[in-house]
């Protein structure tokens, strides 16, 4: 649930930049890779929330659901570097690999969550009695 609420918070980010960005009637480029980002995150947040939930009341499809969800995570923290590594600034090899670093960090909640929502002892827990 907590990696929906923020999914959702950097939605309304986004959201937020593609109107200044439009209204400053910015590059396209920043236009678009703000748009993708908050696609992006808005399927994150509703299969993260729907994900949690349906663990939550132990539903069959939860795990999937909330992998699903962290595949967007994944996904979005794979862009954010690609807009880094594609942008027309002049970044050096250290910016670019504290970049990188930022990703993979950004990354490590959602690959441990979906590591922990595929287990077998998870489609256990769902399938026991209450």
């Amino acid at each position: 649930m907590l990696g929906a609420i923020v999914a959702v918070l950097f939605f309304v980010l986004f959201v937020v930049a593609v109107v200044l960005t439009l209204r400053d009637s910015e590059s396209i480029d920043s236009v678009v890779w703000a748009i993708a980002f908050a696609v992006v995150r808005l399927v994150e947040a509703v299969l993260l929330g729907w994900g949690s939930i349906a663990l939550f009341r132990r539903g069959a499809r939860g795990p999937v659901i909330l992998a699903a969800g962290c595949g967007a995570s994944i996904l979005f923290s794979i862009m954010a570097f690609m807009r880094t590594l594609i942008s027309d600034d002049q970044l050096n090899a250290g910016q670019l690999a504290g970049s990188g670093a930022v990703s993979v960090i950004l990354a490590i909640f959602p690959i441990a969550t979906m590591i922990l929502a595929l287990l077998p002892a998870t489609r256990r827990w769902v399938a026991a009695p209450r």
